[in-house]
């Protein structure tokens, strides 16, 4: 590298050194499709008549016109490391001309560079790329090798071989009046000029005493050759982007914000460019409230709000581009949920947020994932604002919503988490946002906490039969629906002894509660067989549910005999084994002692 960079700008300094010019076209030949005939038949020719030097010369030009070919057919099919061996093949052949080896090189270079950007861990292959760019570029490949040698010094961390390298190309461009067609350039020219200064630019300290690398020169020169990309190719987001970057280290914020709104203006539908846009429009939000003496709460929602209010005046403008709806959807999402941990959470703010990002997928299709993710997300955070309200009904409404956009067989054949099932977790094992289910069973909490209160309880008992009804798998949902069904059909019964032994004339409450008790204890025996039936080994569980009809329903003195055994079978083994803890033993004593007790009971 030290001793190309002076032979390249010697050559651009002294065009008559070579005979056309230090950067002529190179262009790397097309793939051929087949050997070509004529030759074949001529090196048969140069055989028969004993001329085996003429037929080398023959078979020699072949191999290097087929190995070029699969050289860049590989590189081209993403297969950049099998490129490299077809183009050392031809690279070995003692008679490969001058311009048939530069193109080669080229090519290489070129299978290198994709090579090590496609696999970390072939970061070296950066430095075979310059090697091959930069004897490309001493044997007249052109000016394209310049510009990938530029490229691949900079990916090493030489940003001053890269700069002087893409400075070199581009003086020799503009000095043709700028046309850089045919050039066979990867990218525009000025785009690894830009690229090379930017590195130089981040990589320079404030002051340096040397002509043409301070910092404040090299961001002049990045900013030129973005602004040149731009005039030249008003609709590439990249050059915007970086542009907006560059402002960003000087500090102007103001100037950053500018240059991505002009790019929206130009490529309104551009991922890249809103997910820029919004990472400076929302610093610079949070920068000028903190300058102002916010705090961090007061800083993010500034933030929030400013995102929010810009997407509004661009959805206006754009009515029918998505993605106004999905980043203003998204910023709204968070600013409801940050209020509701803050414990001001508002119902309406979720169902307006749902509302976006329902429209998001209206217009595009392809959004319908990533949409119904966060409209599921939204549903579940409008029950937790209703649940923190205590507007229980309002709340189990709401969860039970969640289900009707990400029902569990949809959510099952397409590998994504159910409605009931979608929760927002902060990465430390806890949850921003729980899920419904999580939601539901927090109501059914708060309605069993008066263990007197007969139509909470039996309230929080249908809660849970539709739990379970939701997911009738789960061993865990059918235990709940079994014991709360079991509590609130004991007070029922308990009500129905009550008005027996009252007046006369509340004898038809006493039977109507009688028949509600006996209702909900069926509901809780169902329940309690299929809890049995998913936790076998589970003792507590077995004996609940012989429990429910040993004394109650006595109706299959069988049936509850058969889990009493089986209770008092299973935990014999368990309470034999080490690694339980002093807790789990204690409740495995107390459960295997019930089933024995209710073995008494039943007979």
């Amino acid at each position: 590298m030290t001793i190309l960079r002076p032979l390249l700008l010697a050559l651009v300094a002294v065009p008559a050194l070579i005979s056309t010019s230090p950067f002529g076209v190179c262009q790397e030949p097309a793939p051929a499709s087949e050997l070509n005939q004529d030759q074949i038949a001529d090196a048969v020719k140069a055989l028969e008549a004993g001329d085996f030097g003429r037929a080398k010369e023959i078979v020699d030009q072949l191999l290097i016109q087929d190995r070029t070919a699969q050289t860049r057919i590989l590189r081209e099919a993403g297969q950049p490391m099998e490129a490299m061996v077809a183009a050392d093949e031809a690279l070995a052949v003692a008679s490969l001309s001058r311009s048939d080896r530069a193109a080669l090189l080229v090519s290489r270079g070129r299978a290198a560079f994709a090579a090590a950007a496609s696999d970390p861990s072939r970061a070296p292959l950066y430095e075979e790329a310059l090697a091959n760019f930069e004897e490309a570029a001493k044997t007249g490949a052109g000016v394209g090798a310049a510009f990938r040698a530029s490229r691949a010094a900079r990916m090493i961390g030489d940003h001053q071989t890269a700069l002087e390298l893409a400075r070199a190309g581009a003086r020799w461009i503009e000095a043709g009046e700028g046309r850089d067609a045919g050039l066979n350039l990867d990218q525009p020219y000025t785009q690894t000029l830009a690229e090379a200064a930017f590195s130089s630019y981040l990589a320079a300290p404030n002051e340096t005493p040397e002509e043409g690398l301070s910092r404040a020169a090299l961001f002049t020169e990045t900013r030129g050759a973005l602004e040149q990309t731009i005039g030249s190719s008003p609709a590439a987001p990249w050059a915007y982007v970086q542009l907006s970057n560059l402002f960003l280290w000087e500090g102007q914020r103001a100037e950053s914000l500018q240059t991505l709104e002009s790019a929206l203006s130009i490529q309104p539908a551009d991922e890249g460019l809103h997910t820029a846009f919004v990472k400076a429009l929302g610093d610079d939000a949070e920068s000028t409230a903190r300058e102002a003496g916010a705090d961090d709460a007061a800083a993010l929602t500034a933030r929030f709000d400013r995102i929010i209010s810009r997407y509004e005046t661009f959805r206006s403008v754009h009515p029918g581009n998505a993605l106004g709806f999905w980043y203003g959807a998204y910023e709204q999402f968070y600013k409801a949920l940050n209020a509701f941990e803050g414990g001001a959470g508002k119902p309406e703010s979720f169902t307006e947020t749902e509302a976006l990002f329902r429209r998001c997928r209206e217009l595009n299709p392809a959004y319908d994932g990533a949409c119904i993710d966060f409209e599921v997300l939204c549903r579940v955070g409008r029950g937790w604002c209703e649940y923190q309200a205590e507007d229980n009904e309002a709340a189990i409404a709401t969860f039970l919503t969640a289900e009707e956009l990400r029902p569990l067989d949809v959510a099952a054949s397409s590998g994504r988490v159910s409605g009931m099932e979608m929760r927002l977790p902060r990465g430390d094992g806890t949850d921003r946002l729980p899920s419904a289910l999580a939601g539901m069973d927090f109501v059914t909490r708060r309605y069993i906490a008066d263990p007197s209160d007969v139509e909470a309880l039996t309230r929080a008992a249908s809660i849970g039969d539709t739990m379970f009804a939701l997911r009738p798998k789960n061993p865990n949902l059918a235990n709940n629906a079994g014991f709360l069904n079991r509590d609130a059909a004991v007070l029922w019964e308990t009500r129905a002894r009550e008005l027996y032994a009252g007046a006369p004339e509340q004898a038809p409450d006493a039977v109507a509660a009688r028949r509600r008790g006996q209702e909900l204890m069926e509901r809780s025996w169902a329940a309690y067989q299929v809890a049995a039936a998913l936790l076998p080994d589970d003792v507590r569980v077995v004996n609940d549910a012989g429990l429910v009809m040993a004394y109650y329903l006595r109706t299959d003195t069988e049936a509850a005999e058969a889990y009493f055994l089986d209770a008092i079978k299973d935990g014999e083994p368990q309470l034999a084994g080490t690694d339980l803890t002093p807790e789990a033993r204690e409740a495995l004593v107390e459960a295997w002692g019930d089933a024995h007790q209710n073995m008494g009971i039943l007979e």
